[in-house]
């Protein structure tokens, strides 16, 4: 398939392209082909094609004798899904390199060749004049060595030049911007990194619908599914409850009961649910203090309560079930005379609910690494806050071993690292900037002009912010 826009036109590399290829791509993907690995053209790149009933993925390798020296590592979970990594040769045993870095000699060999490629069919291919060529080379070859990499980004020098070749109106200049732009455009998936579903494609039609009859309140926003008993969890924080919904008939969902958790806390945050016990994180009618988790069996009834940082906002069982793990955000009040510390409960239930312990992981030891993490990229803003105080976690994804897990700081856009056996915060790390001039990530930066205008804005970033996350 083409691993970008215009791949098989007769002025790039069709000879890379089989004949037919839209159509032989779809009858592979009809007959049941998810995957599809392939080599030979030097570009370490994954492009996905969905046709009307399947999708086809083709995963292309670059060459170990070109830059970056790649090879894949692809593992199969079970029939629905592919990881695939990128690992590359960084360095061998050859007296040519002089002694530099392998991967630093190997980049300016490709450079240079990819350079005297651009050169020989800018001229006798695109007809321009080797003056021209030799401005443009340059350019060409950037491009290629970047999706020879995979998950290519155009820096602002880039783009004008790209975006001035698409505004010419000289037939040639057009097409090389275009060239230039389908080849610092990344096609999904991303190249070096993936998780690749193998499922087939899926349709969405509605069962049911359960109306809780309250309007722009908080009344069902999270959900916990219990397999065994049929029933939906859901928190309402309107009323400070979870209403148990029986979708045995999932065309009529009905409540079959509701927990009441004003004697536990001032406000339900979140529910999970892991065999026969449910979790409900619940805050404290001051949200500065601290907070509890109540347990409870699926048929409603109290098991334990369980004290853990201020404002508990999500919670979430480890894959083994042998603990609940609990974002305490942590928030301050509105004039921040109060700012308690963020942190993460560990709740051990491997001996039963009734016999719960509770371990605290936070953040101090990074109050004295404040200049470095804002530096690096972490947002540190409160008054006077010290890290602890500021981090205010948001939600947690659990490895799949239940050795440790990742928790979103939101308003610090940062994810914190866990390990789960020390019950230690080990990293935080920043999520950096979205550059909104680059092509593909325009916004629309008004809500006053009542219409869609999504545009690119040149020196204007945007954090990441996260809010939920999976493993």
């Amino acid at each position: 398939m083409e691993h970008y826009t215009g791949q098989a036109d007769p002025l790039s590399f069709p000879e890379y392209v089989i004949d037919d290829w839209e159509n032989v791509s779809e009858a592979l993907a009809d007959a049941g082909l998810n995957l599809a690995f392939t080599g030979h053209y030097h570009a370490n790149d994954i492009t996905e094609k969905e046709f009307e009933n399947a999708k086809l993925y083709d995963i292309e390798t670059g060459s170990l004798v070109t830059a970056p020296c790649p090879y894949r590592i692809v593992t199969l979970h079970g029939d629905n899904a592919a990881q695939v990594e990128t690992r590359y040769i960084t360095e061998i045993e050859a007296s040519y390199t002089g002694g530099e870095d392998f991967q630093e000699y190997a980049q300016a060999f490709l450079y240079e060749g990819l350079l005297g490629i651009a050169q020989y069919s800018l001229v006798y291919q695109y007809g321009l004049d080797a003056a021209t060529a030799g401005d443009l080379a340059p350019y060409v070859a950037k491009a290629f060595v970047a999706h020879y990499a995979g998950d290519e980004q155009a820096d602002d020098e880039t783009l004008n030049l790209i975006n001035g070749f698409l505004s010419s109106t000289d037939a040639t200049t057009q097409y090389l911007g275009q060239m230039l732009y389908a080849l610092w455009t990344d096609l999904a998936p991303t190249d070096n990194r993936a998780l690749i579903s193998l499922d087939p494609k899926v349709e969405l039609s509605v069962l049911g619908t359960y109306a809780s009859n309250v309007f722009d309140e908080g009344a069902a926003e999270i959900v916990a599914f219990d397999p065994k008993t049929r029933r939906l969890f859901v928190s309402n924080a309107n009323e400070n409850t979870v209403d148990a919904l029986d979708i045995t008939n999932p065309v009529e969902p009905i409540k079959a009961f509701t927990i009441d958790l004003s004697p536990y806390g001032g406000g339900v945050n979140s529910v999970a649910v892991n065999g026969r016990i449910v979790a409900v994180a619940v805050e404290a009618d001051v949200k500065q203090d601290s907070g509890t988790v109540a347990f409870f069996d699926t048929d409603g009834h109290f098991l334990n309560q369980i004290t853990v940082g201020a404002l508990p906002d999500m919670l979430t069982f480890t894959p083994d079930g042998r603990k609940v793990l609990v974002a305490n955000e942590g928030e301050p009040n509105d004039d921040y005379t109060v700012d308690p510390e963020g942190s993460v409960s560990i709740i051990d239930i491997s001996r039963g609910v009734w016999r719960a312990r509770v371990k605290t992981a936070g953040f101090e030891k990074f109050n004295k690494c404040k200049d470095k993490l804002v530096t690096d990229g972490v947002r540190i803003f409160g008054p006077n806050a010290t890290v602890a105080q500021d981090l205010e976690p948001e939600y947690i994804a659990v490895a799949d071993d239940s050795s440790q897990a990742w928790v979103t700081l939101q308003e610090n856009n940062a994810v914190a690292v866990l390990n789960i056996y020390s019950g230690r915060i080990v990293d935080i790390l920043p999520l950096g900037v979205k550059d909104h001039g680059m092509t593909g990530n325009g916004i629309d930066a008004s809500n006053k002009d009542d219409v869609i205008n999504i545009a690119n804005y040149n020196g204007v970033f945007g954090m990441f912010q996260p809010d939920a996350i999976a493993a």
